[in-house]
């Protein structure tokens, strides 16, 4: 979250270190799109599955925008568009690696780290 331009930023991508290395979460559709290939559909690198709860949108902060960027999983003549968001994993401690979307428009960011409404870390920008 940005505390200066009061703006919460949805996670663009999430991957975790189980033991060796970085694995990324399943990223999950928020709209039902699909590509009609010569056999079924093609995979476009997500799925959609309405039943996994976005947990994002379980916590809200007062006088915060949010943003989040939409996805094409096709083309630019073509395309087809969703935005993301993950499944929730339940783990007692890891590592990971969290990409954020960040507004140009967004003068001085101050960036803290929120896990739920609990802040979990400062976030410095080189």
């Amino acid at each position: 979250m940005d505390t200066v331009n009061k703006i919460r930023y949805r996670p663009t991508d999430v991957s975790f270190q189980p033991v060796a290395g970085y694995m990324s979460y399943g990223k999950l559709l928020k709209s039902d799109i699909k590509k009609k290939g010569l056999v079924g559909y093609y995979r476009l690198g997500a799925v959609y599955d309405p039943e996994i709860r976005d947990t994002f949108e379980d916590y809200e902060f007062d006088g915060y925008k949010d943003f989040s960027m939409c996805f094409n999983f096709w083309t630019k003549k073509d395309p087809l568009l969703s935005y993301i968001y993950f499944q929730p994993h339940k783990f007692k401690q890891f590592k990971a690696l969290l990409f954020f979307p960040l507004l140009v428009e967004a003068n001085n960011p101050e960036l803290v780290l929120y896990y739920g409404y609990e802040n979990i870390a400062e976030v410095k920008l080189e």
